[in-house]
């Protein structure tokens, strides 16, 4: 799986993909989606809105075709 940076290629707006988000000073990996300026992010619990600058690195979603 290709780790692409935001600020080199964005994703397509409106499709799942893998983001590193950081919570609480711990960074972790979870699906979220790109509207415009903003990301949403999909916690365990709820799902939050995030400036585009919080997020730096994102992947596409893995499926049984695409582990090499």
């Amino acid at each position: 799986m290709e780790i692409e940076n935001v600020n080199k290629k964005k994703p397509q707006s409106l499709i799942n993909v893998l983001v590193c988000y950081t919570l609480d000073y711990q960074e972790f990996w979870t699906r979220g989606f790109l509207c415009g300026d903003k990301w949403t992010v999909m916690l365990w619990d709820k799902k939050v809105e995030v400036p585009l600058e919080e997020i730096t690195y994102w992947t596409k979603l893995p499926s049984v075709g695409n582990f090499k």
